[in-house]
């Protein structure tokens, strides 16, 4: 039987500390086009809003925790996500899911 392939699990160490993870479902083709389009948008907003919503969308799983070690839920929202996320996690996610294929060819 067919099964689709491509999840990929991606050490968070970087974001999360020694030992986490995230795992994450590719985009779909319209989804890269509309966040590569979004780039000649001038609506940061917008185009932030776009971002979130694709790591919303291909986030599968995760280990990581809030500040006092409590785990955090996966999101499931762009509102959920920009409220327990920091800067900088949210820039490690979008540089991971959008980097995959390159990764996938090494």
């Amino acid at each position: 039987m067919a099964k689709r392939q491509g999840t990929r699990r991606v050490d968070s160490t970087e974001v999360m500390g020694e030992g986490s993870f995230v795992k994450f479902r590719p985009i779909l083709y319209k989804s890269a086009v509309d966040a590569v389009n979004a780039r000649n948008d001038d609506d940061e907003m917008k185009n932030a809003k776009l971002v979130t919503g694709l790591i919303v969308d291909a986030l599968l799983e995760w280990d990581w925790v809030d500040y006092d070690g409590n785990p955090l839920p996966l999101p499931e929202t762009s509102e959920q996500l920009e409220e327990m996320l920091t800067v900088n996690e949210v820039q490690f996610l979008t540089r991971e899911m959008v980097g995959s294929g390159e990764r996938q060819k090494n």
